[in-house]
């Protein structure tokens, strides 16, 4: 590869960690389906011990080859190339427990190792949010706490924690999250692997190939749509959120409409003072 062709490559890193910041599992899930869907490769583990709590992470204890064997919690590293010149660096693992921020440094370790520029984490969390609706994605980068469209306070978590630690440390960094609809419970919800796969789609700047999971997002959709037609409670529900949600859609338009004609009311008086000294009649 010729010094032309590095500088037009883009090496990033994205993390997913399962548990508390993972919703149905659709960012780990997000994860999961880049790695086997492009070439990828191991390049590391995260497994000290400092970082979890045993009795809450538990080891497994697993068959291999006929041959049992204790999986440890931890976090993998894989390297994938998705386009011809974007190359990314897949971390999935358990959210620890301890150390947060040596946690992290150690991820950030790795991505410096491989000159990744840009560290981005995937989110999911349960909202008041009908199915019937594009499920809402949120981007913030990481000089920004906020987790939905307006300013948040409360508790976060490592996705939270990895992209302001990676922008204290001079990386360009982000975090995508998307809302799931709390009432389908914990169930798989691959329709917001897909959104988030969407809007890192857009961030990267790349066509990731999202067939499988789109395919797997329309199965949800149809059995959600199941679910609710025999359920009239739920039903009764789902309609209401509908409501809820058209309602603030409609609001939120309808201040930037007024937010715009404002703009260019002011645009159009300071023009006047430019052209006349003074504000037309």
């Amino acid at each position: 590869m010729n010094n032309e062709s590095r500088n037009h490559q883009q090496v990033v890193l994205v993390a997913a960690f399962e548990g508390w910041n993972d919703a149905s599992e659709a960012a780990s899930d997000a994860v999961k389906h880049l790695i086997n869907r492009y070439d990828s490769r191991i390049i590391g583990h995260i497994d000290s011990d400092d970082y979890y709590d045993l009795q809450v992470a538990r080891p497994m204890l697993c068959t291999v080859l006929g041959h049992k064997r204790i999986v440890w919690p931890q976090t993998t590293l894989y390297q994938a190339r998705v386009s011809e010149d974007t190359e990314l660096i897949l971390a999935i693992g358990p959210e620890p427990n301890t150390h947060w921020l040596d946690y992290c440094r150690e991820i950030l370790a790795i991505a410096d190792e491989v000159e990744a520029t840009k560290i981005i984490s995937l989110g999911s969390m349960f909202a008041d949010f009908p199915h019937t609706r594009a499920l809402p994605t949120t981007v913030n980068d990481g000089s920004d706490l906020s987790v939905s469209d307006e300013t948040y306070s409360g508790p976060i978590g490592i996705p939270t924690v990895l992209t302001m630690t990676a922008a204290q440390m001079g990386f360009d960094s982000d975090s995508i999250w998307v809302s799931i609809p709390e009432y389908l419970g914990a169930d798989d919800c691959p329709e917001g692997s897909l959104r988030l796969l969407e809007r890192l789609s857009g961030l990267l700047d790349v066509s990731l190939d999202v067939e499988d999971v789109s395919r797997r997002a329309r199965r949800w959709k149809a059995d959600a749509q199941m679910l609710v037609r025999y359920n009239d409670m739920l039903a009764h529900y789902v309609h209401q959120l509908e409501e809820q949600t058209d309602e603030s859609e409609s609001n939120t338009l309808m201040s930037a409409q007024k937010a715009q004609q404002l703009v260019q009311e002011t645009e159009a008086y300071l023009q006047s003072l430019d052209q006349h000294g003074e504000p037309s009649k």
